[in-house]
């Protein structure tokens, strides 16, 4: 087992005599020192003296770019490529003509004469034709009622 891997597995549970492995292993004495400074460095690192802030000559600059005049730009025209006008364009038409066809399309131009059913035929014997219509709706439903299959046919 090489040096890191026996150390790695002492930083995850240490032994009670680490020490003393150590002092019996020079090379991972070494090894352990090494990581120990790296940590050291790496905190070190972390734990920076924060920059002093000169307040004074901040609110300085603050007040010097308060005083610049500043170019109007709130007459600038918001304006878009002849590319986008024109696919926004033609979106909004082919929105508009889905909904004008879908309603000029389909209503009808004549209103819609009642169907009515006097008489039904079918084939089957016994069997019995119906019609039902539904008023508030206005469908005619015919259907046909099939005899009953008994043992003897």
């Amino acid at each position: 087992m090489d040096n890191e891997k026996q150390l790695s597995e002492w930083m995850d549970n240490p032994p009670e005599d680490m020490d003393k492995l150590l002092a019996q292993d020079p090379e991972l004495a070494a090894t352990y020192q090494a990581w120990k400074d790296q940590e050291q460095l790496h905190i070190d690192s972390m734990v920076e003296e924060p920059t002093p802030f000169a307040i004074e000559a901040a609110w300085n600059d603050f007040e010097k770019r308060i005083a610049e005049p500043v170019e109007d730009d709130s007459r600038k025209v918001v304006a878009f490529p002849y590319r986008w006008v024109a696919g926004i364009t033609a979106a909004a038409a082919a929105l508009a003509i889905s909904f004008i066809g879908v309603n000029y399309f389909n209503a009808p131009s004549e209103p819609l004469e009642m169907s009515t059913v006097s008489f039904v035929s079918t084939d089957i014997e016994g069997a019995t034709p119906m019609i039902y219509v539904d008023e508030p709706s206005g469908w005619t439903i015919v259907w046909v009622e099939e005899p009953p299959v008994t043992a003897e046919s």
